[in-house]
């Protein structure tokens, strides 16, 4: 699990190095309008689908 901030800031990732760095394959304004989505793609761990979700 990576979760990031409201600018596509890691705040937590799986590996420690990589918190801080900005999240790839984020979807412009989805969040902020309240949006989920899910997406495949190379990352920087390798392949992955991930589900992105708006928290408050």
């Amino acid at each position: 699990m990576v979760i990031g901030d409201r600018h596509s800031i890691r705040l937590y990732h799986p590996n420690p190095e990589k918190i801080g760095y900005p999240m790839q394959f984020t979807k412009p304004g989805a969040l902020e309008r309240g949006e989920s989505y899910f997406i495949t793609g190379k990352g920087s761990i390798g392949m992955a689908m991930r589900a992105k979700n708006a928290y408050l």
